[in-house]
């Protein structure tokens, strides 16, 4: 049977919250033969909830494989998690953030607090609870340089 570490070995991570916890583990050569999740917790106790979330998956997926040959097809975090985590990236490069509206064919709307208008910015990612970085309509805004972050939610 194969184990938790040689899974993990076995794997080529995707670019997700799951696959960044899979590449950690991978490089660290001190990381246990785990043999439950209950060791695997223990292991990583004092780390971050995303990492731990993370963590879970992993397992769940390493699990899923061992009883039935097969990868669940969750491999990230929550959508409010991840909303989260980019917020607060963006707070760290003090990058502005706006909420935007969705319009019924799709266009994600925005109401720009320079020129006090409304600026539309396509349908290209626009997931909801997920930051798109977009850069300024306004050609004299001081938002033309840095550009900002937009999102809609449900």
């Amino acid at each position: 049977m194969i184990t938790f570490r040689e899974w993990i070995d076995s794997q080529h991570p995707p670019d997700t919250p799951f696959g960044d916890f899979i590449k950690d583990a991978q490089r660290d050569t001190n990381f246990p033969n785990i043999s439950s999740l209950k060791e695997l917790m223990s292991y990583l106790s004092g780390t971050c909830d995303e990492v731990l979330e993370a963590a879970q998956i992993a397992w769940k997926n390493y699990e899923k494989y061992r009883n039935e040959g097969r990868i669940i097809k969750q491999t990230g975090l929550s959508l409010k998690r991840r909303f989260e985590r980019q917020l607060q990236d963006a707070k760290k490069k003090e990058m502005l953030v706006f909420p935007c509206k969705k319009t019924d064919d799709g266009q994600l709307k925005f109401f720009c607090p320079h020129c006090l208008t409304e600026h539309r910015h396509g349908t290209g990612g626009s997931k909801p609870f997920e930051l798109f970085l977009r850069q300024a309509h306004c050609h004299d805004g001081p938002l033309r340089k840095t550009g900002y972050y937009i999102y809609y939610d449900l």
